[in-house]
């Protein structure tokens, strides 16, 4: 009786563990929503006059992020939807970035999971939610582009994940399979539109497929490759 029950109170922890994760990503940055624009968000979002007007959606598509340097069209127009919707209100912008924070944390949470176990994933997730090094993306405003690049990053390697499962088990044309590999390379374009960084997805991929390639204790498994 003692095994079933703390078999159910595991469950219905692990139910609840992304709950846990979003909540206290954020929680940790809740009081932010009271702050105002500051830094490089004054010249970035307050001042920028392309990003307070959905009707110019073409050229802040167009458009590099700072004055001739970098291309975030997917950033840009994020923020623009933020000041329509918002009225320029900077805790609007604010509690954006906090949600977003949020779902990349529980993101982060399934890949250590699937990587892991279900403990380790958890600890990941919360270690990640918390990690003082997340301040500056979270907090300044402008940062929306490294919280939303990661989003779509991490998003992008467990739907590399899922098709890889997939074709393992031999589906090839499956809706499913479809699903999985369109939307892995819909992530990955995503991902870079929101920040350059993403270039280094690829090398996510690259590392999940190292992994997998070696057993347990370390050593290559005969006929196994790494690249599909």
């Amino acid at each position: 009786m003692r095994r079933i029950g703390a078999t159910v109170v595991v469950k219905r922890l692990t139910r609840l563990a992304p709950l846990l994760v979003f909540v206290l990503a954020c929680a940790v940055h809740a009081q932010t929503v009271g702050y105002d624009f500051a830094g490089d968000d004054l010249a970035g979002i307050r001042d920028r006059v392309l990003f307070h007007d959905l009707a110019q959606w073409r050229e802040i598509l167009s458009s590099s992020w700072w004055p001739h340097a970098l291309y975030r069209p997917l950033t840009g127009l994020s923020l623009a939807i933020n000041w329509v919707a918002a009225g320029g209100d900077p805790g609007a912008f604010h509690a954006v970035n906090l949600v977003l924070h949020g779902f990349v944390s529980v993101l982060v949470y399934r890949l250590g999971r699937e990587l892991l176990t279900p403990a380790a994933g958890l600890a990941a997730g919360l270690l990640f939610a918390v990690h003082p090094v997340h301040v500056e993306p979270v907090v300044n405003l402008v940062g929306r582009a490294e919280v939303l690049s990661a989003l779509f990053a991490v998003g992008a390697v467990l739907l590399y994940r899922w098709d890889g499962r997939l074709a393992d088990a031999g589906d090839g044309h499956s809706p499913r399979r479809l699903t999985a590999s369109i939307g892995t390379l819909c992530c990955v374009g995503l991902a870079l539109a929101a920040k350059e960084s993403a270039f280094a997805v690829p090398g996510l991929f690259l590392m999940r497929r190292l992994k997998e390639a070696f057993d347990p204790n370390g050593v290559l498994e005969p006929g196994r490759g790494v690249v599909r």
